[in-house]
């Protein structure tokens, strides 16, 4: 086994990849089964190597341009559209959910997808704690985002199914944002704060918008979210917005 990543970048054959992947479980913690990190960082690079994984990373950010044109006209922001929408996809396939994501509990997931969304200039925006300088999002900002995005989610996941916004609604959110009617009796508050931000939303746009995607997407038979992920957004992704459509502030 080479010691280094650097070393370990050559193209080897599959009886070599076999003995790799046995030394890599070898190399196991007996009282934890964690793996030897080189080791096992090693053995995925050789893996990959000429295998056409970075193909794969590159088609899924060409089709996203594609569903999303047209181009960006500014050379500097088409880098930056293929920079972020690249670093989506990477984030989506390390974050493979359970035990199965390579990235700690401790990283923030939802949120860096949200940050790479808005770098690659996709619409429409979202709730994005990394904004900083003249378009930083201030709290109030990011939570009018929030709340326009969950708005989203409800009316695409309610027009691609073909339910009630109450179902979607209760399909989707938080249990602090189900229109239970008992619930709302006792908190009449999120009912009026939920019709204003769908006003909101209607107004900006996000609500014709929502059903148009859905509807495109039903109607071709793509599957729920698949080109829209800003409509149809991890439950992970879910549970920030609604954190920050519904964190109070100071004045």
């Amino acid at each position: 086994m080479t010691n280094t990543i650097a070393d370990a970048l050559t193209l080897i054959e599959r009886g070599d990849l076999h003995a790799m992947l046995d030394s890599l479980l070898d190399s196991a913690d007996p009282s934890t089964d964690a793996l030897d990190p080189t080791t096992f960082w090693n053995f995925i690079h050789v893996l990959t190597k000429g295998r056409g994984i970075g193909d794969d990373l590159n088609k899924a950010a060409a089709a996203d341009i594609a569903h999303n044109a047209p181009l960006p006209d500014d050379p500097a922001q088409l880098w930056r559209t293929w920079q972020g929408l690249i670093l989506g996809h990477v984030l989506g396939r390390l974050d493979a959910g359970g035990g199965g994501a390579i990235l700690p509990q401790s990283f923030n997931v939802a949120a860096m997808k949200a940050h790479a969304h808005n770098i690659a200039d996709r619409k429409p925006e979202l709730p994005d704690m990394f904004r900083h300088g003249r378009n930083a999002q201030g709290h109030k900002t990011m939570a009018r985002v929030a709340q326009r995005c969950l708005v989203g989610a409800v009316v695409y996941y309610a027009t691609y199914y073909g339910v009630t916004e109450a179902e979607a609604r209760r399909s989707i959110l938080p249990t602090e944002g189900h229109p239970d009617p008992g619930k709302e009796e006792r908190n009449e508050g999120f009912r009026s704060n939920w019709s204003r931000w769908k006003a909101a939303a209607v107004k900006q746009g996000t609500v014709d918008a929502a059903e148009v995607e859905a509807n495109n997407a039903r109607d071709s038979g793509l599957r729920f979210g698949s080109f829209a992920p800003n409509y149809a957004p991890t439950s992970a992704m879910i549970a920030e917005w609604f954190a920050a459509a519904t964190e109070r502030f100071p004045k």
